[in-house]
């Protein structure tokens, strides 16, 4: 079983950085926010790197994907198409990307970590949206598609 440490923040910074997930054009829907924070999620799993892939929707039911460590700072938000911090609570608007409407607000934030078993993502058939999918039952995994 693969050892995942949480970074320090300026690790974090480095390593996003490093990756630099922005270079990337966002074209809907072949390369949107998820597929963003997947890149960084899976460069972090690879390098041993605690990370988490956070879903956060809001009150209009659209949601946006993020990247999240775990660092000497507490918990730190980042946008995976600028790799800026940027800060995320429930019932606060989100102003991390432009395209995202001012007056719409955090409903849910909902991360999952790469250190838990093995997280699996389901890409949808119609958006390209990729989101790790648990069964709000026994929290399983029910779709194996990533």
């Amino acid at each position: 079983m693969k050892v995942f440490e949480n970074p320090l923040l300026l690790y974090a910074k480095m390593f996003l950085a490093e990756i630099r997930s922005w270079r990337k054009s966002y074209i809907a829907p072949n390369w949107v926010c998820t597929h963003f924070a997947k890149e960084i999620f899976d460069a972090a799993t690879s390098r041993g790197i605690r990370c988490g892939y956070t879903i956060i929707t809001f009150t209009n039911q659209q949601s946006h994907a993020l990247i999240t460590f775990d660092t000497d700072y507490g918990l730190i938000y980042f946008e995976p198409q600028s790799g800026e911090q940027t800060e995320v609570a429930v019932g606060k608007p989100y102003r991390g990307v432009e395209d995202i409407l001012t007056e719409t607000f955090i409903a849910a934030i909902q991360t999952v970590w790469n250190d838990e078993d093995e997280v699996k993502f389901l890409r949808c058939p119609n958006c390209e949206y990729l989101t790790p999918i648990f069964c709000p039952n026994c929290g399983e995994h029910k779709i194996v598609i990533e």
